[in-house]
């Protein structure tokens, strides 16, 4: 026999859909109506997923007005763009050493007059600093 709640029974008792299977049910009740919202979802996503583009940016993210961005840009415009530098880390037991130094200094120097180079700074070009 069918139960006197008739076909809502389904939706009535406790699942562990979370209550989505309503969604399954009114879709078979309504099966023109969903499959229209279905296609106009489906248009609005297509065309919404056209237009995202990412630059590679990290900062391509925040919001242009968020807080966030903001310092950022102001930290950009106090201080030069690093991220085209290139760091180079010398490690060398003898590096404390007179000619350590001397070779570090060398290195230096020939970095900075190799073609391309429009600055090379390390510990020997620094300039001296007086406390007085």
């Amino acid at each position: 026999m069918c139960s006197p709640k008739g076909r809502n029974a389904i939706t009535q008792h406790s699942s562990i859909g979370f209550g989505l299977e309503r969604i399954g049910v009114a879709a078979m009740r309504w099966p023109i109506v969903f499959a229209a919202c279905l296609l106009l979802f489906t248009v609005f996503s297509v065309f919404n997923l056209l237009s995202v583009t990412f630059n590679g940016s990290v900062t391509g993210v925040l919001p242009k007005k968020s807080e966030s961005f903001i310092a950022y840009e102001a930290q950009k415009k106090d201080f030069r763009n690093f991220s085209r530098d290139v760091a180079i880390i010398v490690r060398s037991p003898r590096l404390l050493t007179a000619e350590g130094l001397s070779d570090l200094r060398d290195f230096q120097l020939d970095m900075s007059l190799a073609e391309g180079v429009t600055n090379a700074i390390s510990v020997m070009a620094a300039p001296s600093f007086n406390a007085e």
